[in-house]
């Protein structure tokens, strides 16, 4: 059995239904948004990015004549990372 419902009044309870829905929908979005990174773990996941494409490099060029280069760029990463940690490890203290 249908009732029908007299415009005004359908409104009505159109408008309160919304400011019940809209505030849970809204919720339900900003839960689904992914956190935001702080700039601090931003650059250490850049590092042992940095720190892995080296390694990588490294065992490509393994016995040949690009190895010195590949040994070095890892050196050179691995400290920028453990500058960073260090860095950013004092900061919490």
């Amino acid at each position: 059995m249908t009732m029908t419902v007299p415009p005004k009044e359908a409104k009505s309870r159109a408008q309160r239904l919304a400011d019940l829905i809209i505030p849970l929908i809204d919720a339900e979005i900003e839960a689904s948004k992914p956190a935001k990174r702080s700039t601090r773990d931003q650059l250490i996941m850049r590092a042992c990015r940095d720190v892995g494409a080296s390694v990588d490099q490294l065992e490509q060029a393994k016995f040949g004549p690009g190895e010195i280069p590949a040994r070095k760029a890892l050196e050179r990463s691995a400290k920028r990372l453990r500058t960073i940690l260090e860095r950013h490890s004092n900061a919490r203290k």
